[in-house]
């Protein structure tokens, strides 16, 4: 239904992490709702069961193996195309039967804009972390001692339509600040108030119309 009230009718393309049942489930039903009509990319393979029996019969002739360094330009005819790079897959060479570590990783790029979607939160991105050292010592200067570092990674969940879930759940004693995405930071100490104010019945300082967990429903 919230796919029908932003006017989206069909899917062109479908990228798939991995095989795990969250994430393949319910492409059957997806597809029958919104059909595909160009492609899906995953890592290729198979997986044990039949939620992956199911989802390669639904998406049929469509699916394609992605290849690391294979670019997807999804409007080409545009001045400034979105583009999907394949950063990394099946491991990228390392031996492992962990289906997230296995993972298909890719890069959005929009114009200047960058996203990194996928990839297992324990995995590194030396490059990424060797450029935020720099900015930092160009910043503070002899400050980086990378001996005495360490170093956290979390994954960055977020919600179709963008904006985080705030407020009640609809359980007793249960509230939601969660789906924040790559803002999580921005918007933790704004959340946290609205939160607080709910918990407390006390009326928010904005608007917050379109936050609650009844949007998705």
């Amino acid at each position: 239904r919230f796919l029908h009230r932003l006017g989206i009718d069909h899917i062109d393309y479908l990228f798939i992490s991995h095989y795990h049942a969250d994430h393949i489930g319910c492409t059957k039903e997806v597809l029958e709702g919104f059909p595909l009509r160009k492609a899906v990319y995953d890592r290729g393979g198979s997986y044990p069961g039949g939620v992956y029996a199911a989802y390669v019969k639904a998406v049929g002739d469509l699916r394609h193996t992605a290849m690391k360094g294979q670019v997807i330009t999804l409007d080409p005819g545009s001045p400034k195309p979105v583009k999907i790079q394949i950063a990394a897959l099946d491991g990228n060479g390392v031996q492992t039967t962990n289906e997230n570590d296995l993972s298909l990783d890719a890069v959005i790029r929009y114009g200047k804009f960058a996203a990194e979607i996928g990839g297992a939160p324990e995995t590194m991105n030396e490059r990424a972390i060797a450029t935020l050292y720099k900015v930092l010592d160009d910043w503070f200067p002899g400050v980086v001692q990378p001996g005495h570092v360490q170093r956290w990674k979390g994954a960055r969940p977020m919600l179709p339509d963008g904006p985080p879930v705030l407020g009640a759940a609809g359980a007793p004693g249960v509230w939601l600040s969660l789906g924040h995405g790559s803002s999580g930071w921005a918007l933790a100490c704004g959340s946290a108030r609205v939160v607080a104010d709910a918990l407390s019945g006390r009326m928010p300082a904005i608007d917050t119309e379109g936050l609650g967990i009844e949007r998705l429903r």
